[in-house]
């Protein structure tokens, strides 16, 4: 099984000596997660960041195994927040929900679209930060899931 999309960055934890696992959110293949052999060395640091928009490959012998993943950047995100905390926090926060609520390997294509611009948004906002944005997105995600608020 493999395949290549455009995809998300949603977590990075560290694996072995110098492998990550990285969970990656894409439009046709969902929530996926794989092993990035080096995503720990200096050379690779950069390109896994949390909100990073990356072409990801994913390849694993079986569906359910975990992949391996290598990737090309497309739009850092944390590069361009450092300076602004708020921001970074609110794309922290949009990748730890996205990452905590949805099941692996189920597509939602509209919520990875709206994700995407809500990112954009966020990295090319003045101060204030858009939380109403992040707040109708967070509401999205919620419905999507299956959670109905009350009026």
């Amino acid at each position: 099984m493999e395949w290549e999309a455009a995809a998300l960055v949603l977590s990075v934890q560290p694996y072995g000596e110098g492998s990550t696992l990285v969970h990656l959110f894409s439009e046709e293949h969902g929530v996926s997660h794989g092993m990035v052999r080096g995503g720990g060395s200096r050379k690779q640091a950069s390109l896994w960041q949390t909100g990073n928009l990356v072409m990801a490959r994913w390849r694993a012998r079986l569906v359910g195994q975990l992949g391996t993943v290598t990737a090309e950047p497309v739009q850092s995100m944390a590069a361009k927040l450092l300076d602004m905390p708020l921001q970074l926090a609110m794309v922290s926060s949009v990748c730890a929900l996205a990452d905590g609520a949805l099941p692996q390997a189920e597509p939602h294509p509209e919520l990875f679209m709206r994700m995407i611009r809500l990112l954009t948004l966020i990295g090319v906002a003045p101060e204030p930060p858009p939380l109403g944005a992040y707040l109708r997105w967070e509401r999205e995600l919620l419905s999507e899931r299956g959670v109905r608020a009350e009026s």
